[in-house]
């Protein structure tokens, strides 16, 4: 690799990622710009809207695996969501699925005595707020968007709703 002059000095090795000729046509001098364009554009982002979700470090005392909701779930809110329908349908008082397989927002839930129907989340989660309330089980839903913190926020009412009764 040729070294690169830049008004008389040298700046480094032609095609390196910490110096590159931008009128160069050859394919390191392309591929260090290509990189060096990508982490610009990377520290742009992170500075305007934070680091994103999906590359925030887990908390040290929660494990990997209590952190992502469990499949076919995207969030905990539908996780959360899920489990109080397993428990209404083995008291008996609904049966649900998933409304389709590729959808964990939509949820087909019947009732005794009627035809199932495709509810979206908020709509489930008010069905499993009714039901709940009627039949006396301390149940709320996670927040809107369904974080793990507000997962985990909703437990503890939850817990202080059982320890009430």
């Amino acid at each position: 690799m040729e070294r690169i002059r830049v008004e008389g000095r040298v700046l480094g090795k032609h095609g390196t990622t910490l110096s590159y000729d931008s009128g160069c046509r050859c394919q390191s001098c392309k591929a260090a710009h290509n990189k060096k364009s990508r982490d610009y554009k990377r520290r742009q982002r992170i500075q305007k809207n934070g680091i994103p979700p999906h590359e925030r470090p887990s908390p040290d005392d929660a494990p990997l695996a209590k952190v992502a909701p469990r499949a076919p779930y995207k969030t905990h809110r539908q996780q959360h969501l899920g489990d109080s329908l397993d428990l209404l349908q083995g008291h008996g008082w609904l049966v649900w699925e998933l409304g389709r397989e590729d959808s964990p927002t939509l949820f087909s839930i019947a009732e005794p005595g009627f035809r199932a129907a495709i509810y979206r989340t908020w709509e489930a989660e008010a069905l499993a707020q009714r039901i709940a309330d009627r039949e006396g089980i301390p149940w709320l839903p996670v927040p809107y968007p369904g974080s793990f913190d507000r997962y985990e926020e909703t437990l503890t009412k939850i817990r202080a709703l059982e320890n009430q009764q």
